[in-house]
């Protein structure tokens, strides 16, 4: 099995095109043609993170009786388990940020 492979075996990937899938693994300079093995584990998942958090912008998608919608919460969710997982820079963009609001305390 292919790296690609593994990951187009994950049923929350069923509906991307390949060449998605492809684009998150070059982004990642990842051969997805490369066999997959337990040590190429972390960059699968971290592929596979990228690509929770490209699902979770999609838009709902209604025609006729067919409608997907995703529930983009526990998507980027995933994502950020496995972006500090591997202490993945990205886990900074997705994690809580700190908020000034100007505020001091004052002795009463």
């Amino acid at each position: 099995m292919t790296i690609l492979e593994a990951i187009q075996a994950n049923p929350v990937f069923s509906d991307l095109e390949e060449k998605t899938i492809q684009y998150a693994l070059v982004s990642r300079s990842v051969d997805g043609a490369a066999t997959y093995a337990t040590s190429s584990l972390k960059n699968v998942e971290l592929v596979s993170a990228d690509l929770y958090l490209d699902k979770s912008l999609l838009p709902e998608f209604k025609e006729g009786q067919l409608s997907l919608k995703y529930n983009s919460s526990d998507l980027k969710k995933r994502a950020l388990t496995i972006y500090e997982k591997y202490e993945d820079p990205k886990a900074l963009e997705l994690g809580p940020k700190t908020i000034n609001v100007g505020v001091t305390a004052v002795d009463a």
